[in-house]
């Protein structure tokens, strides 16, 4: 996400600042909840996993946002981060299947965006 929000920062503007931040701090309270958890959700881990949640949902669609202003990167990347996140997050409350198909489709986006970085045609 570092790539991404470096190839288009002037073009995303405050949304996809915004955006990058909360996917970055998302990765890291991940992280953390993985570490405290130890394999059984307890104590602080209760309380980090919805707030990974929310984090990552609102990070995908500001950086959503940012990207498709910046006009750099295929508007297809930006509209699967969202709707990825937007399967993701209820997917842990609702259904578990969710968080599998989300989690495909905001990786199609984020392997679309690496790639079109990766190529260089800009």
């Amino acid at each position: 996400f570092m790539g991404v929000y470096g190839f288009q920062n002037e073009e995303t503007g405050i949304p996809g600042f915004l955006g990058f931040l909360l996917v970055t701090v998302s990765n890291c309270i991940a992280l953390g909840e993985c570490w405290l958890q130890n394999g059984k959700p307890t104590g602080v881990a209760v309380v980090l996993g919805p707030l990974v949640g929310i984090t990552m949902l609102l990070g995908f669609i500001l950086l959503g946002i940012g990207s498709w202003q910046a006009k750099k990167l295929p508007r297809w990347t930006a509209v699967l981060w969202v709707l990825g996140g937007a399967l993701i997050v209820p997917g842990f409350v609702v259904q578990p299947i969710l968080v599998v198909i989300g989690g495909v489709i905001q990786g199609a986006g984020v392997v679309g965006a690496g790639i079109k970085l990766w190529l260089g045609k800009y």
